[in-house]
């Protein structure tokens, strides 16, 4: 699918510049394909089709996916790609990072990420359960979620150490970072588990995400809220809407 819809286009013929984070399971490190990389190194200049396949596909539930490439000098490379966020749980971190490289080289000096106007767009994060730790027995099947195996709504403790607690500090760190009026986070947190799982791709669900992100549009701005690690409505901030046509 990913191949009939990109037609063979590569990095370096993106009408924008791109930043793709991955990782190689043969080689056991990251690859970040960047337009700006793939104008000057042919290695970098992979298919679009390819780099998308590999970066969406996460360990245990997609197999790592396989392409090489061959530069003008008939000299391979080949790659073994997974998701990226394995690597990099932060696409707005990486892209800035990589943002204040190419400025670097671009006119040899560093310039502060503060200067950056960051738009970040979430997919949604879920209405995690939540455990505490007086008077509840922790178990092995509570950590892998066997004991509430057909329970959608469950969250495993598995699922809270490694997912839940990365996401909320993913935004934590993001937040501290960039300067608030220069960064704009698009983000709902109160999907149900079954909405936020990404193994759901049912028509339905998708049907849904979609009103979802419409209603969030007509919604009151929020941001987030680090004491609490929850998305609060911001004081005379208007709608999403209008925030993002700023």
């Amino acid at each position: 699918m990913m191949k009939s819809l990109f037609r063979g286009i590569r990095v370096h013929e993106t009408l924008t510049n791109v930043v793709i984070p991955s990782f190689d399971s043969k080689l056991l490190n990251p690859v970040i394909f960047t337009s700006t990389k793939a104008k000057t190194d042919e290695y970098m200049d992979a298919l679009l089709s390819d780099i998308i396949i590999g970066s969406s596909s996460p360990p245990l539930v997609y197999p790592p996916h396989y392409f090489n490439i061959c530069t003008s000098h008939q000299v391979c490379r080949e790659f073994n790609l997974f998701d990226g966020a394995v690597i990099s749980n932060n696409p707005t971190l990486v892209a800035v990072t990589e943002m204040i490289n190419e400025v670097k080289e671009s006119i040899g000096r560093i310039v502060h990420h503060s200067k950056f106007h960051v738009l970040s767009l979430g997919t949604g994060l879920g209405e995690e359960a939540e455990y505490e730790a007086r008077g509840y027995k922790w178990g092995i099947m509570d950590y892998y979620n066997l004991s509430h195996v057909f329970d959608e709504d469950y969250t495993s403790l598995n699922s809270l150490i490694s997912d839940t607690a990365n996401d909320r500090m993913v935004e934590l760190y993001t937040h501290l970072l960039l300067d608030k009026s220069n960064f704009l986070r698009i983000q709902v947190d109160t999907l149900s588990s079954s909405e936020a799982n990404f193994a759901n791709g049912t028509k339905t669900n998708l049907l849904h995400l979609g009103e979802t992100a419409q209603e969030l549009l007509n919604q009151n701005l929020t941001s987030f809220d680090p004491s609490t690690c929850r998305f609060i409505s911001v004081p005379n901030g208007g709608t999403t809407r209008e925030a993002l046509l700023k």
